[in-house]
């Protein structure tokens, strides 16, 4: 399939009718506003070179945005940053929304407004549909028609250009903040979800170490097990018990060897073979740690 830009009109549309389509836009296709258009769409892949916003009233739009499917249905706001690919579009016929367009380097200048908008970009590309109340609605609706004005008005107009920048100024980091508050609680949501994750996580490292009974000794095969990396087993491991991770294998490891000492006729170097311990000598060292004698003066004093 061959790539096709986004087509918008860029020329200016005077007609004041509310029920025609209306293309407007200044400063070369900087700012273009699509006005209660029903057929926007031209071609089933476009390669986005604008912030898109989307608001729809009624109706349903259903696309892929690079590979993900994206629908977008009545009182719902869709974002999309430049760089996207969108393809197979499907548009119900009683589909009617506004858009706003504008070149990356406007929103560019609303970041130094509020460095947080960087972050919430990470969570739009992943969660481009935002829900609207019928007071945003509204309040949407004021801004755009304010600068549906402005931009009719003649372009010999004092201050026309000014004022259409802080009205995009104003309109965005009015939608900004409420798909802020959105994203917070999504944000709260997938903390939430993780913490859950984490917290089963360290429970089932809690069971593995009793259930292999001491006989794996390392952090890194117990994450092995658990397909995390070491470093991030022992953070959550720190995180929910206040223990190093390798605390509980030491311990296993130390009862495990302490019931063979106490209650079987093993030697200590089959103990010390049975955990995978190097050699005798490092063997008794973790006895004597762990037990506060060696393993023979252990079995010694149990006779006495």
């Amino acid at each position: 399939m061959q790539e096709s830009p986004i087509e918008i009109n860029p020329k200016i549309n005077s007609n004041q009718d509310d029920n025609q389509n209306c293309y407007l836009s200044i400063d070369d296709g900087d700012i273009i506003l699509i006005d209660d258009t029903t057929n926007v769409v031209k071609n089933n892949f476009l390669k986005v070179d604008y912030v898109i916003v989307i608001v729809c009233y009624k109706g349903r739009i259903s696309f892929r945005q690079d590979g993900e499917t994206v629908e977008i249905g009545e009182k719902q706001m869709y974002i999309c940053q430049p760089g996207s690919v969108l393809d197979d579009f499907m548009v119900s016929i009683d589909m009617r929304y506004k858009a706003l367009c504008f070149r990356r380097r406007l929103f560019d200048n609303m970041l130094f407004i509020d460095k947080q908008l960087s972050r919430d970009l990470l969570y739009i590309h992943k969660h481009p549909v935002f829900n609207l109340s019928r007071k945003d609605i509204d309040g949407e609706r004021c801004y755009y028609q304010l600068i549906r004005e402005k931009l009719m008005e003649s372009e010999d107009c004092r201050f026309r250009r000014e004022i259409l920048h802080g009205l995009l100024t104003a309109l965005s980091l009015q939608l900004f903040s409420i798909v802020e508050k959105q994203i917070s609680n999504l944000i709260r949501q997938e903390e939430e979800k993780q913490m859950v994750q984490d917290d089963s996580l360290v429970r089932h490292f809690v069971e593995l170490v009793h259930e292999h009974e001491g006989h794996i000794r390392s952090v890194r095969e117990f994450a092995k097990l658990l397909n995390v990396s070491p470093k991030y087993l022992s953070s959550m491991v720190s995180k929910h018990t206040g223990r190093h991770a390798y605390d509980f294998v030491r311990e296993a490891t130390a009862l495990a060897v302490e019931h063979r000492l106490r209650y079987t006729d093993m030697s200590v170097k089959e103990i010390s073979n049975e955990f995978h311990f190097p050699n005798l000598s490092f063997f008794g060292r973790f006895v004597k740690a762990k037990l506060g004698v060696s393993p023979t003066i252990f079995r010694k004093n149990l006779r006495k």
